[in-house]
């Protein structure tokens, strides 16, 4: 009966094993991701990879250059939204670029963003907020206070 049951020294390498598939199954869901151009999603694929095991070289260099790419992408999207008039929606962009960051932060990486990125972030949030202040104003002077109170 004794032999049927698995001790502790069986339990870790299993647990091991299983903690290596795990992140080769996030490092090829990243992959893939990055193949079909969703970067951000890739990033977080390969920070999960990195996260369950730390010596997986190949998902921290991916998720740096999905992490890049992402970035560089975001950027010309805010920027085409602004251009378009759309503030709110390039300040969103924006947003998803710092939790992004912050995730790959977590996993005891850095990403460098281009040297004008903080002051093009700042511009693109300052814009948002103004152009939520102006529509709150129109819809306050026209009695429409619930769409003020949701711009502002």
């Amino acid at each position: 009966m004794a032999s049927a049951r698995i001790g502790p020294a069986m339990l870790l390498p299993l647990v091991l094993l299983s903690a290596c598939t795990s992140a080769t199954d996030r490092l090829n869901e990243g992959i893939t991701l990055q193949s079909q151009g969703r970067y951000f999603e890739a990033v977080y694929r390969y920070a999960d990879a990195v996260e369950k095991d730390r010596e997986l070289g190949e998902a921290q260099d991916r998720l740096l250059a999905a992490g890049d790419s992402a970035v560089m992408l975001a950027m010309d999207d805010a920027d085409a939204l602004e251009r378009r008039g759309d503030p709110v929606q390039a300040a969103g962009l924006y947003r998803r670029v710092d939790q992004m960051l912050a995730r790959i932060r977590e996993v005891g990486l850095r990403l460098p963003v281009p040297s004008d990125y903080s002051t093009i972030r700042r511009a693109i949030f300052d814009n948002a907020i103004n152009w939520q202040m102006v529509r709150g104003d129109e819809a306050s002077d026209e009695g429409r206070w619930g769409e003020a109170r949701q711009h502002y």
